[in-house]
């Protein structure tokens, strides 16, 4: 799927975070901002890696400890795809468009 906004606005758990710790088998992410979730609000996040792999479902980006990006995810999985990546301007402006309602 392509990046849009308007799919970007769809989805169901939205926030930014900086990573504070990668193991072989996590990333942990500090909440930095919620735009949206499904459940309740926490300040960790937990994201699962593919087995010798840092970059999760980020389109091949690698997590780095200290960086912030922006992450969403259905059903429980990181979206990639332009869906979720480093905090870069770009990617912010998309994300306060897509949730500012």
């Amino acid at each position: 799927m392509p990046f849009d906004v308007n799919f970007l606005a769809d989805m169901p758990v939205a926030f930014a975070g900086t990573v504070t710790e990668i193991t072989s088998t996590t990333a942990t992410l500090q909440v930095d901002h919620w735009y949206r979730t499904d459940s309740d609000e926490t300040d960790l996040v937990d994201v699962a890696l593919p087995a010798g792999n840092t970059s999760v479902a980020l389109d091949g980006v690698e997590l780095v400890t200290g960086q912030q990006y922006l992450v969403t995810a259905t059903s429980g999985t990181v979206n990639g795809c332009g869906f979720s990546g480093p905090a870069t301007p770009e990617l912010e402006t998309a994300f306060d468009a897509a949730f500012s309602g």
